[in-house]
């Protein structure tokens, strides 16, 4: 946990390879753990390298999560969503659509375990702004969790998004402004 934490700490600092030494020390520590997995996924997808590590890993999270009992339609949406927000970001359409298409049928059907922040995110990284800060206010109505990420968040750096004055508003309801 320390060096999740520490590692944290440098990655929010922007002193990325240092957190970056610290994840492969904790998973050399630690080597089944998904909380390495996601860090180490994060730390490639943001040099633009090892995209292949970032598929393997989604696709073991999802193998996982069906080996323990789940399907598609009953996998916890937070860890769904984080999947599909990273097969988004390295290029894997097919199947961040299909958790879209999952937690939008969720939504429509009013089922609590939805995660509107996670399909605000897969349509922030497909370059959809609008359709962004839909969910994400959705996501805000909804009181989900970790909403805060959404200002802080290093891979969250588009102008356009943060320009966006809805988004800017919804920082403000969130009392996160800088």
């Amino acid at each position: 946990m320390a060096y999740i934490e520490l590692g944290a700490a440098y990655w929010w600092n922007g002193q990325k390879d240092i957190a970056y030494e610290l994840y492969v020390q904790g998973k050399e520590l630690n080597p089944d753990s998904r909380n390495f997995n996601r860090l180490l996924s994060a730390y490639y997808i943001d040099k633009g390298i090892n995209f292949q590590f970032v598929l393997e890993c989604c696709e073991e999270q999802m193998e996982n999560l069906e080996r323990a009992g789940y399907d598609l339609h009953t996998m916890p949406a937070f860890a769904m969503g984080d999947n599909g927000y990273l097969f988004a970001q390295i290029g894997h359409k097919v199947e961040a659509e299909r958790i879209l298409n999952e937690l939008t049928r969720r939504g429509d059907e009013g089922e609590e375990d939805t995660s509107y922040m996670w399909m605000g995110l897969m349509h922030y990284v497909w370059g959809d702004i609008e359709k962004a800060v839909d969910f994400l206010e959705l996501s805000f109505e909804e009181r989900e969790d970790f909403m805060f990420i959404i200002n802080i968040h290093p891979e969250i750096n588009d102008e356009e998004l943060r320009s966006n004055p809805r988004f800017q508003a919804l920082i403000r309801k969130l009392g996160l402004e800088k």
